[in-house]
C-alpha cells in the first residue's frame, strides 16, 4: 500500500511540475446572465480533467464573484502550450460569445480566443477579465503585436516584446507563432493610453534586441500610436516592412481562376463548381482587406479602396491560396 501511495504521489508531482494553475474570468455586466450558468469551453478541458471532452459548453462552469457580474474558474493545465477558448452565456455551444477579429486565433476563419501558457511559475496565471464578446477588460483596450522572422536562427528562449507598456521587461511577454514565421502577443492598456514605444527581441535579454531602422525608429525603439483596439502592422524583425516571405506559408492554387490578372479596375474569380464558400482577400502583410460570404462559382472583385500591389485570396473550403495583382 505504501509503495502505491508513493508511486501516485510521485506521478502527481511529475504532472504538477509541468503544469500551472490558470484562472479564466469574464465580465458579464453587459449581458443578462443565463439561468443555466456561465461557462468556458476550449481545447484545455480534457487536460484540466473535465468530463465530456474538449469544447464541451456545459462542463466547465464559472462561479460568480460576490455581487458583481464577474465570473471565474481556476484550472490546472500543462504549460508550454497554446490554448483556445470561448466564454458561454448558458450551456449550449450556440450561446458562445462572438469574438472580435482583433482577439481571434491567427488562422483564417478561426474565431476562438487564445493564449500561450509559457511559464511554470508557482503562482496562478490570471487571464484578463474580458468583457463578454469584446476585445478587452473594462477600461482597457487591446494591442496585438506581430513580428515576422526570416533568414535568421530563432533563439531557444523564444521571441519576446518589451516596451514602455511593461517597463521594458525582456522576459515577461513571450510571443507565440501559429506558423513558425509570424510571432504574436496581445496586451491590454488603459483606455487613456494612446502610444507606447517597444522593440522585438530574438531571445529574452537586452543584448538580443532588434536594431530598428531609421525609417521607423523613435528613440531607438518602434512606436505604436492607437486610439482603439489595434492589431499592429506586420513587420520583419529589424525592418520597417513585412518579411519578403511573410505570405509564403500558403501554397498557391491552380484551381482558382482569376481573369484578368494583373488588373486595374476589376477581375473575375471562378471556382469551377457550385459549392458555397466564404472568401477573403489578404494583403502582402497578412492583413484581411476584404471579406465575401456565401460565394458560389463566380465573383467579381473591384479594386476600389485597394492600393496597387500584391494580394492573395483564399476560402473557408480546402482551396489553396491564389495570388492576384493590382497594377
Amino acid at each position: 500500500m505504501k509503495r502505491i501511495y508513493f508511486l501516485l504521489l510521485s506521478l502527481f508531482s511529475i504532472f504538477n511540475a509541468n503544469s500551472r494553475y490558470v484562472e479564466f474570468s469574464v465580465n458579464m455586466n453587459n449581458e443578462v446572465a443565463s439561468v443555466n450558468g456561465i461557462h468556458v469551453t476550449g481545447d484545455f478541458q480534457i487536460a484540466a480533467g473535465f468530463t465530456g471532452g474538449n469544447w464541451n459548453p456545459a462542463s466547465t462552469v464559472l462561479t460568480q464573484i460576490g455581487a458583481l457580474g464577474i465570473y471565474s474558474v481556476v484550472v490546472n493545465i500543462p504549460a508550454k502550450k497554446k490554448y483556445e477558448y470561448k466564454y458561454v452565456n448558458g450551456d449550449q455551444f450556440y450561446e458562445s460569445e462572438y469574438v472580435p477579429d482583433e482577439s481571434r486565433v491567427g488562422y483564417l476563419f478561426n474565431d476562438n480566443r487564445w493564449f500561450y501558457l509559457d511559464s511554470l511559475q508557482n503562482d496562478t496565471l490570471k487571464l484578463p477579465c474580458l468583457i463578454f464578446s469584446t476585445n478587452a477588460p473594462l477600461s482597457k483596450k487591446l494591442l496585438r503585436f506581430r513580428v515576422g522572422i526570416s533568414g535568421i536562427i530563432l533563439n531557444s528562449a523564444g521571441v519576446h516584446v518589451a516596451g514602455t507598456f511593461n517597463n521594458f521587461n525582456t522576459v515577461e511577454n513571450y510571443m507565440y507563432s501559429f506558423d513558425g514565421k509570424i510571432f504574436e502577443y496581445i496586451t491590454y492598456l488603459d483606455t487613456l493610453t494612446t502610444s507606447t514605444q517597444f522593440r522585438y527581441i530574438n531571445g529574452n535579454n537586452t543584448a538580443q534586441y532588434e536594431t530598428v531602422p531609421a525609417a521607423c525608429n523613435v528613440q531607438s525603439n518602434r512606436e505604436a500610436i492607437f486610439s482603439k483596439d489595434t492589431v499592429m502592422p506586420l513587420v520583419c524583425l529589424g525592418s520597417c516592412v513585412a518579411c519578403p516571405s511573410g505570405i509564403s506559408k500558403y501554397e498557391l492554387s491552380n484551381n482558382i481562376k482569376v481573369f484578368p490578372n494583373p488588373f486595374k479596375q476589376e477581375c473575375q474569380v471562378f471556382f469551377g463548381d457550385n459549392n458555397i464558400r466564404d472568401l477573403v482577400i489578404i494583403d502582402s502583410q497578412g492583413r484581411v482587406v476584404r471579406k465575401y460570404a456565401q460565394i458560389k462559382h463566380h465573383l467579381i472583385i473591384n479594386s476600389e479602396n485597394m492600393s496597387i500591389g500584391i494580394y492573395y485570396i483564399t476560402t473557408s473550403r480546402t482551396e489553396k491560396i491564389k495570388l492576384i495583382i493590382i497594377q
